[in-house]
């Protein structure tokens, strides 16, 4: 640990990081609910403007993707989002890997999740109603402070 910095300093980023964690995954599962018209493809393509026809993603995707709904994002922290996501290890997000910023771990709700499919496959972020968009805003910040919150606590070990 940090000179400095007790145990109980320790104790409370932990169980920041679980509240944070649990509340993202609450988020998750509400989306599935309270934005229908959210799919698994217009979330790929919040990270991939349309003239971008690169296969997989990297961290100027993820920066390009929060600043698109109002987060602004250092390349720093771009760089803690895609290191979360990024399966393989390899510095890109797959369209997988992107699902998961997004889909539950509760399986019903996942499935649920991930059987929606856009009725028109050109849809964008554009044309997404202002609630869910605000909605993205909101579970995007709240990913953010998940990560910012696991540095804290990386740099106390």
């Amino acid at each position: 640990m940090m000179p400095g910095f007790g145990e109980d300093h320790f104790i409370n980023l932990l169980v920041t990081q679980y509240t944070l964690e649990s509340e993202l995954e609450k988020m998750k599962e509400e989306l599935v609910f309270r934005c229908p018209d959210f799919n698994t493809v217009v979330g790929f393509r919040l990270f991939r403007p349309s003239y971008d026809r690169t296969k997989n993603l990297t961290d100027v995707n993820i920066k390009h993707a929060f600043s698109s709904l109002g987060v602004n994002l250092s390349d720093a922290n771009a760089k803690l989002i895609l290191k979360r996501y990024d399966s393989d290890r390899d510095g890109e997000v797959t369209f997988s890997d992107i699902c998961d910023i997004f889909k539950p771990k509760d399986p019903a709700l996942a499935k649920e999740f991930q059987r929606r499919l856009p009725f028109d496959h050109k849809k964008s972020e554009q044309d997404l109603q202002y609630e869910t968009k605000a909605y993205l805003r909101t579970l995007f910040h709240k990913t953010l402070q998940v990560e910012q919150n696991i540095e804290l606590l990386k740099l106390e070990l």
